[in-house]
């Protein structure tokens, strides 16, 4: 199981978690779902490169989906 890691503080309003490959999920309020549907603050994981590669309303969700568990630092 990937870790991926809070980077910054749990109340801060960007909070980033970063995996050790590279791996980064967020909130993101612009852009698109692949059916065309605004993000609207949903939680986003990209790969290395940065592309998308998933979405959920909820992080724990979208980590356990990737077989991901979250850790504050």
């Amino acid at each position: 199981m990937e870790t991926i890691i809070l980077t910054e503080h749990p109340n801060h309003p960007n909070q980033v978690y970063k995996s050790e490959c590279g791996y980064t999920m967020r909130r993101e309020k612009k852009g698109t779902t692949p059916n065309g549907n605004p993000l609207n603050n949903r939680w986003v994981l990209r790969d290395c490169s940065g592309n998308f590669i998933d979405f959920d309303q909820y992080r724990n969700d979208l980590a356990e989906r990737h077989n991901m568990k979250t850790q504050r630092t």
